[in-house]
């Protein structure tokens, strides 16, 4: 029993320390509009929610503190242990791309898709997702949309690829396909099973495009 007893108390102390530890993170804003910031940290919240449910364990405490431009947030998690993993996560370069389906060599060889060239629009070239419902299909949906410059380049980009596959990769992965014929000032994604599966993703690209997360040591 003293033997068991032993091996177990190392293991109590080191869950112990786990659930004890906490991470806080700087997050610095390209805009300047407050109540855009605190949408963006509304989503940021619901992100690491996200994140925590993805790497099994639970969001803990958390802790938020405004600033100019910026905004703090500390977290703990139900295993402590995760808390790299999900460091990674919110620091990894957010990346969006469209890519033309292309019939010879492309950039990305999609399995079961074929291959698709990049077109040079891209994250720059958002500013916002929103997710809604959909009227016409009674899923949801989710609708990107546009900076200025971005526009033109998107309307050029449909101009010029008539009757084409346009592939929309977000993290190096293809989330849509859609048709260049059917797209007018801005993309809409349908089809979505629920809202909540939309709004994950509007969340996803939203502080993606718009914030930089940084571990505070």
């Amino acid at each position: 029993m003293r033997r068991i007893a032993l091996f177990l108390a190392p293991v109590c102390l080191f869950a112990a320390c786990s659930l004890g530890q906490r991470q806080t993170y700087r997050l610095t804003f390209d805009v300047q509009n407050v109540p855009i910031q605190q949408e963006l940290m509304e989503a940021s919240l619901r992100m690491i929610d996200e994140y925590a449910r993805q790497l099994k364990t639970t969001l803990g405490e958390k802790d938020t503190e405004a600033g100019t431009g910026s905004a703090l947030i500390t977290i703990s998690l139900g295993d402590g242990t995760q808390l790299p993993a999900m460091t990674e996560k919110l620091t990894k370069p957010f990346s969006l791309q469209f890519m033309t389906r292309v019939t010879g060599k492309g950039d990305v060889t999609v399995e079961g898709q074929g291959n698709f060239a990049d077109t040079g629009l891209g994250a720059k070239d958002l500013f916002w997702a929103e997710a809604g419902e959909d009227n016409t299909t009674g899923k949801a949906a989710v609708r990107l949309l546009f900076t200025t410059e971005g526009r033109d380049k998107f309307l050029k980009l449909i101009k010029n690829n008539r009757g084409k596959t346009i592939g929309l990769f977000v993290q190096g992965r293809l989330v849509s396909m859609l048709v260049a014929d059917q797209l007018q000032d801005d993309v809409v994604i349908r089809g979505i099973p629920t809202i909540a599966v939309a709004s994950v993703f509007t969340d996803q690209v939203n502080t993606g495009l718009h914030i930089t997360f940084t571990p505070v040591p």
